[in-house]
């Protein structure tokens, strides 16, 4: 799992490298192989910070994405939104809806 989570930071973030390890010395991740090594590193760097390996991988990625990537994949996902409701794959609840399931679970 560590070793998915690195690969897709290292795919998406290349020159971050030396960061996820915690390390000071440039690092050529096209030359390099991925490593239990390095993946048991990059958990504990995630562990040091108290985040899991999933959520220090988030916040490189957030932390190198650029404002138009962020955009565009919320476009992306806004659109992918629209098209399941236009496309009835998701319904729609209301307030109401949402309201009273909430005042039940209150009640009980």
């Amino acid at each position: 799992m560590y070793i998915d989570v690195f690969a897709s930071v290292l795919a998406s973030a290349p020159e971050k490298i030396g960061v996820l390890i915690g390390s000071s010395v440039p690092c050529y991740p096209s030359s390099m192989l991925i490593t239990v090594e390095i993946s048991e590193q990059f958990a504990a760097r995630a562990a040091d910070l108290g985040l899991s390996p999933e959520a220090y991988a988030l916040e490189i990625l957030a932390a190198t994405a650029s404002n138009e990537a962020i955009e565009a994949g919320w476009i992306t996902e806004a659109e992918r939104r629209a098209a399941d409701i236009d496309s009835g794959k998701v319904t729609l609840t209301s307030w109401e809806q949402i309201e009273q399931r909430l005042r039940q679970r209150i009640a009980s």
